[in-house]
Protein backbone atom coordinates (compact mmCIF):
# COMPACT_ATOMS: atom_id res chain seq x y z
CA UNK A 1 0.00 0.00 0.00
CA UNK A 2 0.97 3.57 -0.42
CA UNK A 3 1.24 6.57 1.65
CA UNK A 4 -1.98 8.60 1.00
CA UNK A 5 -1.00 12.87 2.20
CA UNK A 6 -4.18 15.49 2.17
CA UNK A 7 -2.57 18.17 0.52
CA UNK A 8 -2.61 21.76 1.00
CA UNK A 9 -0.83 24.50 -1.73
CA UNK A 10 1.90 24.67 0.46
CA UNK A 11 2.92 21.44 2.21
CA UNK A 12 1.35 17.94 2.74
CA UNK A 13 1.21 16.01 5.93
CA UNK A 14 1.65 12.38 5.27
CA UNK A 15 -0.56 10.01 6.77
CA UNK A 16 1.10 6.60 6.66
CA UNK A 17 -0.95 3.74 5.37
CA UNK A 18 -3.91 5.37 5.72
CA UNK A 19 -6.79 4.80 2.65
CA UNK A 20 -10.03 6.50 3.06
CA UNK A 21 -12.98 4.92 1.29
CA UNK A 22 -14.94 8.11 -0.39
CA UNK A 23 -17.33 5.55 -1.11
CA UNK A 24 -18.47 5.32 2.13
CA UNK A 25 -19.37 9.17 2.72
CA UNK A 26 -22.94 9.96 2.53
CA UNK A 27 -24.10 12.26 0.92
CA UNK A 28 -24.66 14.92 3.30
CA UNK A 29 -21.00 15.11 4.10
CA UNK A 30 -18.77 17.36 2.22
CA UNK A 31 -15.25 15.77 1.44
CA UNK A 32 -13.92 18.04 4.28
CA UNK A 33 -16.33 17.15 7.03
CA UNK A 34 -15.84 13.01 5.81
CA UNK A 35 -12.04 13.53 5.94
CA UNK A 36 -12.17 15.94 9.05
CA UNK A 37 -14.37 12.98 10.80
CA UNK A 38 -11.72 10.12 9.33
CA UNK A 39 -9.00 12.37 11.41
CA UNK A 40 -10.99 12.54 14.70
CA UNK A 41 -11.60 8.99 14.70
CA UNK A 42 -8.54 7.93 13.80
CA UNK A 43 -6.44 10.00 15.05
CA UNK A 44 -8.13 11.48 18.16
CA UNK A 45 -7.05 14.78 17.30
CA UNK A 46 -9.32 18.17 16.21
CA UNK A 47 -7.38 19.00 12.47
CA UNK A 48 -6.84 22.83 12.07
CA UNK A 49 -5.91 22.58 8.47
CA UNK A 50 -9.32 21.43 7.39
CA UNK A 51 -12.11 24.13 7.86
CA UNK A 52 -15.17 22.22 8.81
CA UNK A 53 -18.88 23.59 10.05
CA UNK A 54 -18.71 21.38 13.44
CA UNK A 55 -21.84 23.06 13.82
CA UNK A 56 -23.72 21.08 11.05
CA UNK A 57 -21.74 18.07 11.83
CA UNK A 58 -23.77 18.24 15.30
CA UNK A 59 -27.07 19.45 13.64
CA UNK A 60 -26.63 15.74 11.26
CA UNK A 61 -25.67 13.56 14.03
CA UNK A 62 -22.42 12.61 13.57
CA UNK A 63 -20.33 14.38 16.89
CA UNK A 64 -21.42 16.24 20.10
CA UNK A 65 -19.42 18.95 22.19
CA UNK A 66 -18.24 18.36 25.32
CA UNK A 67 -18.23 20.41 28.38
CA UNK A 68 -15.05 21.70 27.44
CA UNK A 69 -15.99 22.41 23.61
CA UNK A 70 -14.17 19.31 22.05
CA UNK A 71 -15.74 17.12 19.77
CA UNK A 72 -17.04 13.78 20.05
CA UNK A 73 -18.23 11.18 18.02
CA UNK A 74 -21.57 10.05 17.89
CA UNK A 75 -22.09 6.26 16.79
CA UNK A 76 -22.91 7.41 13.70
CA UNK A 77 -19.57 8.89 12.51
CA UNK A 78 -17.58 6.07 13.86
CA UNK A 79 -19.82 3.59 11.92
CA UNK A 80 -18.56 5.06 8.71
CA UNK A 81 -15.06 3.92 9.71
CA UNK A 82 -14.91 0.84 11.80
CA UNK A 83 -14.93 -2.71 10.95
CA UNK A 84 -18.67 -4.31 11.47
CA UNK A 85 -18.81 -6.64 14.08
CA UNK A 86 -19.31 -9.72 12.77
CA UNK A 87 -16.89 -9.31 10.64
CA UNK A 88 -14.35 -8.63 12.80
CA UNK A 89 -14.82 -11.47 15.38
CA UNK A 90 -14.51 -13.69 12.14
CA UNK A 91 -11.29 -12.28 11.06
CA UNK A 92 -9.87 -11.97 14.53
CA UNK A 93 -11.15 -15.67 15.40
CA UNK A 94 -8.80 -16.46 12.10
CA UNK A 95 -6.30 -14.60 13.81
CA UNK A 96 -6.09 -15.95 17.06
CA UNK A 97 -6.39 -19.72 15.59
CA UNK A 98 -3.69 -19.16 12.91
CA UNK A 99 -1.30 -17.81 15.50
CA UNK A 100 0.83 -20.00 17.77
CA UNK A 101 -0.62 -19.15 21.31
CA UNK A 102 2.66 -20.80 22.88
CA UNK A 103 5.95 -21.47 21.84
CA UNK A 104 8.66 -23.56 23.28
CA UNK A 105 11.60 -21.57 24.55
CA UNK A 106 14.28 -24.82 25.10
CA UNK A 107 12.99 -25.96 28.50
CA UNK A 108 10.34 -23.47 29.23
CA UNK A 109 7.27 -22.45 27.19
CA UNK A 110 6.15 -18.67 26.52
CA UNK A 111 2.91 -17.92 25.91
CA UNK A 112 1.93 -15.63 22.73
CA UNK A 113 -1.51 -14.80 23.33
CA UNK A 114 -4.82 -16.35 25.41
CA UNK A 115 -6.61 -19.25 23.65
CA UNK A 116 -9.89 -18.54 24.58
CA UNK A 117 -11.34 -15.41 21.78
CA UNK A 118 -13.43 -13.69 24.63
CA UNK A 119 -10.35 -13.37 27.04
CA UNK A 120 -10.02 -10.36 28.44
CA UNK A 121 -6.94 -9.30 26.95
CA UNK A 122 -8.27 -10.90 23.70
CA UNK A 123 -10.97 -8.16 23.73
CA UNK A 124 -8.37 -5.28 23.68
CA UNK A 125 -6.73 -7.00 20.87
CA UNK A 126 -9.80 -7.27 19.40
CA UNK A 127 -10.39 -3.56 19.42
CA UNK A 128 -6.79 -2.60 18.45
CA UNK A 129 -6.93 -5.52 15.19
CA UNK A 130 -10.36 -3.77 14.05
CA UNK A 131 -8.33 -0.37 14.14
CA UNK A 132 -5.96 -1.72 12.22
CA UNK A 133 -8.21 -3.58 9.46
CA UNK A 134 -9.92 -0.12 9.04
CA UNK A 135 -12.22 0.63 5.69
CA UNK A 136 -10.94 -2.03 3.44
CA UNK A 137 -11.08 -4.86 6.25
CA UNK A 138 -11.44 -7.88 3.99
CA UNK A 139 -8.34 -6.75 1.49
CA UNK A 140 -6.26 -5.53 4.54
CA UNK A 141 -7.27 -8.94 6.96
CA UNK A 142 -6.42 -11.25 3.66
CA UNK A 143 -2.89 -9.18 3.24
CA UNK A 144 -2.07 -9.42 6.98
CA UNK A 145 -2.49 -13.50 6.95
CA UNK A 146 -0.66 -14.34 3.57
CA UNK A 147 2.11 -12.45 5.34
CA UNK A 148 1.61 -14.39 8.68
CA UNK A 149 1.75 -17.47 6.81
CA UNK A 150 4.63 -15.86 4.86
CA UNK A 151 6.60 -15.19 8.64
CA UNK A 152 5.55 -18.65 9.75
CA UNK A 153 6.56 -20.87 7.19
CA UNK A 154 9.89 -18.93 7.04
CA UNK A 155 10.28 -19.47 11.22
CA UNK A 156 9.06 -22.66 11.23
CA UNK A 157 12.27 -23.84 13.33
CA UNK A 158 12.82 -21.02 15.30
CA UNK A 159 9.43 -19.89 16.65
CA UNK A 160 10.53 -19.42 19.89
CA UNK A 161 11.70 -15.50 18.74
CA UNK A 162 8.13 -15.13 17.73
CA UNK A 163 6.83 -11.94 19.10
CA UNK A 164 3.64 -11.81 21.45
CA UNK A 165 0.41 -11.43 19.12
CA UNK A 166 -0.12 -7.89 21.15
CA UNK A 167 3.74 -6.91 20.12
CA UNK A 168 3.51 -8.09 16.84
CA UNK A 169 0.26 -5.63 15.78
CA UNK A 170 0.96 -3.12 18.10
CA UNK A 171 4.67 -3.10 15.72
CA UNK A 172 2.54 -4.08 12.81
CA UNK A 173 5.31 -6.67 12.46
CA UNK A 174 3.73 -8.50 9.48
CA UNK A 175 5.07 -5.08 7.21
CA UNK A 176 8.43 -6.43 7.97
CA UNK A 177 7.30 -9.37 5.53
CA UNK A 178 6.02 -7.34 2.47
CA UNK A 179 9.60 -7.58 0.85
CA UNK A 180 10.61 -10.87 1.53
CA UNK A 181 10.66 -13.75 -0.85
CA UNK A 182 11.65 -17.28 -0.21
CA UNK A 183 13.92 -18.91 -2.17
CA UNK A 184 15.46 -22.57 -1.44
CA UNK A 185 19.39 -22.51 -1.73
CA UNK A 186 19.12 -26.51 -2.81
CA UNK A 187 20.09 -27.83 0.57
CA UNK A 188 16.47 -27.90 1.97
CA UNK A 189 16.71 -24.69 3.40
CA UNK A 190 14.70 -21.77 2.70
CA UNK A 191 16.88 -18.33 2.68
CA UNK A 192 15.31 -14.81 2.75
CA UNK A 193 16.10 -12.44 -0.13
CA UNK A 194 15.23 -8.85 0.44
Amino acid sequence: MRDCCWMRSENLIPMTETIIDIEKRPPELSLAEFIWLHRVHFTGTVPSDIPVDTDQLEKLGYMKRTDTGEPLLRPLAISLFETPKSDLDGFFLELILRYPFKVGTGTKVRVLHAVDPEAHSNRKLKQLYGRILGVRPAERHAEIMALLDKELTFRRDNLQYLQALETWLNQRSWEKWKDVTDTDDGEGRITAVL
